[in-house]
C-alpha cells in the first residue's frame, strides 16, 4: 500500500509539465552500476527542435540489483493495430529498445500533458506498473500482467516503454467470431481454447489483489495476446491503491461519464466510485460475457448504449446481461457470482481460476462425448 503510494506521488508531478507527441527517436544511456529507482540523463537526438534531454526511470535489475540495460535505443514506428486508447487520448507505438547489444520490440506509449485527465491516467498506470514490477518475484518472474521496460519522465514526449504484443483479445473474438460464421467452425470448441485467456487474466487478478491495486477496467480490449500466446492484462489508466483517499472519479453530471468504463463498472462504483479489488472481479463477469459472446459489446435489454442513470436503475434492480448464445449455463453462473451485489460475495481470483478450469474440462468432455457418438 505504502509503495503504491509513495510511487504515485513520485510520478504526480508529471501532470505539471508540457508534453508534445512526437516521433523523434529516444536515446538513453545507462551505467551498467546505476541502482533501481535511479534517474538517468541523456540526450534526445538531433532534431528540428535542436537537443532535448531524456530521463528514464531505472525499473528493472538483475539479482545484484544493477540495471541490465547498459544503452537503449527507443525509435518510435507506426501506430500498434491493438491502439484503444482514444478516452485518454494517448499514443501507442511500436519501438525498438536495445538491450544487451540485441534490439527488443516494445510498445511506446506516449501521452498529450493538456489534457488533464489524459495525464493523471498515464500517472496512474506508471505507479501501478512499477508496483507490479517491485512484486514480481513473488511470481518467480512470471506474470500475467504487461511487462514494463521504462519510464521516459524528463522529455518530450513523456512516456512509458510496455512489452510488445500483436494484438489484443477483443480483437481476436471478433475475427474467430467471423471464422465461425463463414466456415462452421465449433464455436464451442473455440470457447475452450478461448477461455484459457480468462485463466491468464484471472492469475492477474490475483497479483493485483496481492499489491492491492484495483485495475478500474479490466475488459477484453485490456488485454494483449503475447507472441507466446499468453494473455497479460494492460491499460493501468484507471487503476489505483484500494486504500487511497485519493478520488479519481469523473463527474456523472458532464460528459466526463464517457470517460468510464460503464457497462463494466461494479454497482459500487457506479453509485459510490468504491473500486476495489472486488469491483475488478465484477468487471472480470462483463470480460467473461464479451468472450462467450465473441467480441460483441455488452447490452442491457438490447440497448447497447445505456445513460448512467438508466444502467444504476437497471442493476439495482437486479437485472444482469444475459447469457450469450451458445454459452455453457456452469459458465454463465461463473459470469453471474461475479455481478453479486455484495462484493464480499463474489468470488476470489484462485475461485474464479479454478472454475474456469472445470468450465474448460466440462466442455472438452461434452465435445468428446458428441463426436464419439455421431
Amino acid at each position: 500500500m505504502q509503495t503504491f503510494k509513495s510511487l504515485f506521488s513520485l510520478v504526480a508531478f508529471l501532470a505539471l509539465s508540457n508534453v508534445a507527441c512526437s516521433t523523434t527517436p529516444l536515446y538513453a544511456t545507462v551505467p551498467e552500476n546505476a541502482a533501481i529507482g535511479r534517474n538517468v540523463t541523456s540526450v534526445l537526438t538531433t532534431s528540428q527542435m535542436g537537443e532535448d534531454d531524456v530521463q528514464c526511470e531505472i525499473v528493472e535489475g538483475d539479482e545484484h540489483g544493477r540495471f541490465m540495460i547498459t544503452t537503449c535505443r527507443i525509435t518510435v514506428a507506426r501506430p500498434l493495430d491493438y491502439d484503444v486508447s482514444p478516452m485518454y487520448n494517448l499514443r501507442i507505438r511500436k519501438g525498438h529498445l536495445l538491450i544487451d547489444n540485441a534490439y527488443v520490440t516494445v510498445a511506446v506509449k506516449s501521452v498529450r500533458a493538456e489534457d488533464k485527465l489524459c495525464y493523471q491516467a498515464f500517472c496512474r498506470e506508471v505507479s501501478a506498473l512499477i508496483a507490479v514490477h517491485e512484486n514480481r518475484e513473488h511470481n518467480n518472474g512470471a506474470s500475467n500482467i504487461v511487462r514494463l521496460f521504462g519510464v521516459i519522465t524528463k522529455s518530450t514526449p513523456k512516456g512509458v516503454l510496455l512489452e510488445y504484443a500483436n494484438g489484443d483479445l477483443l480483437q481476436l473474438l471478433k475475427r474467430l467470431k467471423q471464422q465461425t460464421e463463414r466456415r462452421r467452425l465449433g464455436r464451442v470448441l473455440l470457447l475452450s481454447d478461448v477461455l484459457r485467456y480468462a485463466v491468464h487474466i484471472s492469475r492477474a487478478l490475483e497479483e493485483l489483489r496481492r499489491l492491492p491495486i484495483a485495475h478500474g477496467d479490466v475488459a477484453a480490449r485490456n488485454v494483449l495476446i503475447s507472441g507466446d500466446d499468453v494473455a497479460k492484462l494492460t491499460d493501468f489508466g484507471l487503476a489505483r491503491d484500494v486504500y487511497s483517499t485519493i478520488s479519481h472519479a469523473a463527474s456523472v453530471k458532464t460528459d466526463a461519464e464517457e470517460l468510464l468504463p460503464l457497462k463494466w463498472m461494479a454497482l459500487e462504483s457506479l453509485k459510490y466510485r468504491h473500486f476495489t479489488c472486488e469491483s475488478d472481479t465484477w468487471s472480470f463477469g462483463v470480460l467473461l460475457w464479451e468472450i462467450a459472446a465473441f467480441g460483441e459489446e455488452p447490452s442491457y435489454q438490447e440497448m447497447v448504449r445505456l445513460t448512467y442513470p438508466n444502467l444504476v436503475e437497471f442493476l439495482r434492480r437486479g437485472m444482469r446481461l444475459l447469457k450469450p448464445r451458445g454459452c455453457p449455463n456452469r459458465l454463465y453462473d461463473v459470469m453471474r457470482s461475479c455481478w453479486r451485489q455484495e462484493p464480499s460475495a463474489r468470488p476470489t481470483p484462485e475461485e474464479l481460476e479454478q472454475k474456469l478450469t472445470e468450465c474448460r474440462h466440462e466442455i472438452d468432455l461434452q465435445f468428446v462425448e458428441k463426436e464419439t457418438t455421431v
